[in-house]
């Protein structure tokens, strides 16, 4: 048996991982895409992410992994994505719950709808 934290991600999601960069137009510059087990649940709602201010949000992801802030994500698997990808979201927050041992974390992302286009590509 898992652990509660991660038992049921089921789901997967393609990640573009941001690299900390922008471009000129202040958009996050991403990594290659990379394909996660997650949850995706579909929220819309306003919240306040730890060390922000508030926040509103379309969808929530629940993973186990870290996750940069500004990283798009897709609902579903790398082999499906379309060209030119559409629906895309963006972290807009995270949360992040450890077990009262220490010894698994519950990740928790907070996904705002980004549009139609992805930003740059870094390989």
């Amino acid at each position: 048996m898992g652990d509660p934290e991660t038992n049921d991600l089921h789901w997967r999601a393609t990640l573009w991982e941001a690299t900390g960069s922008h471009d000129r137009q202040g958009r996050p510059i991403v990594s290659d895409p990379v394909e996660i087990n997650c949850r995706w649940l579909e929220s819309t709602s306003e919240g306040k992410a730890p060390h922000s201010n508030a926040i509103s949000y379309d969808a929530v992801l629940l993973s186990d992994r870290e996750i940069a802030d500004e990283s798009i994500l897709w609902e579903g698997e790398l082999c499906e994505v379309p060209s030119p990808a559409t629906n895309l979201y963006k972290v807009v927050g995270h949360k992040y719950t450890p077990d009262i041992k220490g010894r698994a974390t519950r990740y928790r992302f907070f996904l705002a709808k980004y549009g139609n286009t992805l930003p740059e590509i870094e390989s």
